[in-house]
């Protein structure tokens, strides 16, 4: 069924906006976790070692 009136284009026009921009985010998240496997673990200079003795804190 067609809408010939221009009040409901507005309304399939923002749908179609949001869809599309839905659509957009989900694949750049999906394609920054899959970016993020195949990348080497970052290794810091400095760490945070909670309830850790002295023999743990080398590993």
């Amino acid at each position: 069924m067609k809408c010939k009136s221009g009040k409901n284009r507005g309304k399939r026009n923002a749908c179609f906006f949001l869809g599309i921009l839905s659509l957009v985010t989900v694949v750049l998240c999906l394609s920054a976790s899959c970016n993020a496997d195949g990348r080497k673990a970052q290794k810091y200079e400095y760490g945070v070692f909670l309830n850790a003795d002295h023999t743990a804190v080398p590993k």
